[in-house]
């Protein structure tokens, strides 16, 4: 097949697969509400348990780009998404501490294989020119907006399923990810792939030395560490979100027939903003990371404070619900413009190398502050363990966007060039 008709095949589908594949639909909506009173565990064993999910991630990730590397990233976005269904299974017929530890072991392996395959297939896929990185933000952003619009209606159905029988979603969950398998079937490998393939065929030495390399610039580079730094404190906040938010909703003795309806609506937040994301970035060029960030913890430390003070009612559901929606309206946007970022300057060569750096940095960071909410959680209530979180994150963010300042936003002609250029040994 002809390479352009390959990479207009793949441009095609991938919204369509994003839609479908992007997060585990019918899952997240409902899973600690089904692990807390299905499978028996207290929210400070799930909070502990969920802490090493991050760890089995970064277990998994050298093993994981040497897959993606040898096999190439479409057969490691069919083996990802196999992989998350068979996690799903193992909750659905297991129990107890066991069971969501296994659950949590295959689907870190699978999640991997796609966070270090999908944006960088995507990226791939797209002829190089100067527009590819609006091209990017395009195609990313509306396979991101079709899944906040088909979540949203499966976070509705699932809060009512789950009260006909808690195994429904799971079950839907599982078929999913069959679906999200077979349309990742259907992409074809492109020119990148074959290059990718022959950098993994050389001698051991050889590619270790290559990866040292890569990630010798990584960490060098002050734009690219800027960047992880950042990525991995808001992703450290907001991967545990769901987490959280079922849990202070359960604190606040919020129906979980309605839990689904929160996510639904707030799907839809983050579908709407997702389609502004490149008026957002136009608008907010180099200030936008911090209005990113900013607005969610001090909302989050408002809404803790109020409840921790026993304001009224009134207060708590209104700046609960301020603070919900802070965060979903913030989370569309920034999940596309953050790989925008990443991918500028960016080669076939090294951006494998770049996602596994921010996954890795990104699951360290997500594991100790899960650690350190167990810790809280079984002492205290949600309540003050956001509070206390909020406070941290306000903290550090503000010491981090003022590090930035001179690092992040610049243009091309102003950034060192360690920053933005990089070469494999040879």
């Amino acid at each position: 097949m002809d390479e352009n008709i390959k990479r207009k095949n793949n441009l095609k589908i991938y919204p369509i697969y994003k839609m479908f594949s992007w997060d585990i639909l019918f899952y997240f909506a409902i899973s600690f509400i089904f692990v807390n009173q299905v499978k028996g565990l207290s929210a400070a064993t799930i909070l502990f348990i969920d802490a090493f999910y991050p760890i089995f991630k970064i277990i998994f990730e050298i093993f994981c780009i040497t897959i993606v590397d040898h096999i190439g990233k479409r057969k490691s976005l069919m083996l990802g998404n196999m992989a998350i269904g068979v996690s799903t299974l193992f909750l659905i017929l297991g129990s107890g501490v066991t069971a969501y530890l296994i659950c949590d072991v295959i689907m870190a392996f699978g999640f991997v294989l796609k966070e270090l395959s999908e944006d960088t297939f995507l990226s791939d896929s797209i002829p190089d020119s100067e527009y590819k990185p609006n091209i990017f933000s395009k195609i990313d952003g509306r396979g991101c907006t079709m899944f906040y619009y088909l979540d949203a209606v499966s976070s509705i159905a699932t809060g009512f399923l789950f009260v006909i029988n808690a195994y429904i979603p799971m079950v839907i969950s599982f078929m999913f990810s069959v679906i999200s398998t077979l349309i990742a079937f259907r992409f074809e490998d492109v020119n990148n792939e074959k290059s990718h393939k022959t950098s993994s065929e050389q001698n051991i030495t050889q590619y270790i030395k290559d990866m040292k390399h890569a990630f010798k610039f990584i960490f060098q580079s002050s734009r690219l560490k800027s960047l992880l730094m950042f990525s991995a404190l808001w992703m450290s906040f907001a991967s545990s979100f769901s987490t959280f938010r079922s849990a202070l909703l359960l604190h606040l003795n919020f129906p979980a027939k309605y839990f689904g309806i929160v996510v639904a609506i707030g799907q839809l937040l983050s579908a709407f903003s997702t389609n502004q994301q490149l008026l957002i970035h136009k608008k907010l060029k180099n200030k936008t990371l911090a209005w990113f960030s900013l607005p969610i913890v001090f909302s989050l430390i408002l809404m803790s404070l109020a409840i921790v003070c026993n304001f009224n009612i009134k207060i708590v559901s209104v700046l609960t619900a301020a603070f919900l929606a802070i965060f979903y309206i913030i989370k569309g946007p920034y999940n596309t413009l953050i790989k925008r970022y990443y991918n500028s300057f960016s080669t076939p060569e090294i951006n494998t190398k770049i996602y596994t750096a921010k996954s890795f940095i990104e699951s360290l960071v997500r594991s100790l502050m899960l650690f350190f909410a167990s810790f809280l959680m079984s002492s205290t209530d949600i309540a003050y363990t956001l509070l206390i979180i909020g406070c941290i994150l306000a903290i550090l963010f503000i010491l981090l966007l003022d590090y930035m300042k001179t690092r992040i936003g610049l243009k091309p002609e102003e950034y060192n060039k360690k920053d933005i250029e990089f070469r494999l040994l040879r």
